[in-house]
């Protein structure tokens, strides 16, 4: 499942079709870089003087950080994760919300990420959750592997030493 969306303008020559562009999580951001892609092409094409700063395209929120918090929940990195609404501004039709994500660890004060604020409560979780996940995603990195020496005994050293020997009286032959 996912979402995918191309750019298409009409000019005096032809048609100019962006490649396509595709989402996992959102319509929305197909949406966008469609249109991010169209918007650099006529920029180049009639050399429009835009600040480099309007032509950036827009960085979409990382969808999977709710879905690793709640791993981290399932392999009990963390005892919990959560939303916080801060509360909600604006006008009826423009309405913004304001959230913010916190975590428990076990052992550990509850954390709790930065405020943000999105125009829906979906949104504001998902960029919450994000930035949560990106304070606390060095608890989510599985610990190094352990090598477990055990001494040998003479006699098993004995016998590795004799197998060397004849394997290497095979490679002389």
């Amino acid at each position: 499942m996912g979402f995918e969306a191309q750019g298409t303008v009409r000019l005096k020559d032809g048609y100019h079709r962006t490649p396509v562009y595709w989402s996992k999580t959102r319509k929305k951001h197909a949406e966008q870089g469609a249109a991010h892609g169209l918007f650099k092409y006529l920029s180049r094409t009639f050399d429009l003087n835009v600040e480099a700063s309007e032509q950036k395209a827009p960085v979409p929120v990382s969808a999977d950080a709710r879905a690793r918090l709640n791993e981290m929940v399932q392999r009990k990195i963390l005892t919990g994760f959560g939303y916080e609404e801060l509360g909600k501004s604006g006008a009826d039709h423009e309405i913004l919300f304001q959230m913010k994500a916190w975590a428990d660890v076990p052992g550990q004060p509850r954390l709790v990420g930065p405020s943000v604020t999105a125009r829906s409560k979906k949104e504001s979780q998902a960029r919450a959750a994000s930035l949560l996940y990106e304070s606390i995603s060095h608890l989510d990195k599985a610990p190094e592997p352990v090598t477990i020496i055990r001494p040998l005994s003479t006699e098993a050293i004995q016998k590795k030493m004799q197998r060397l020997r004849e394997s290497m009286e095979q490679v002389q032959v």
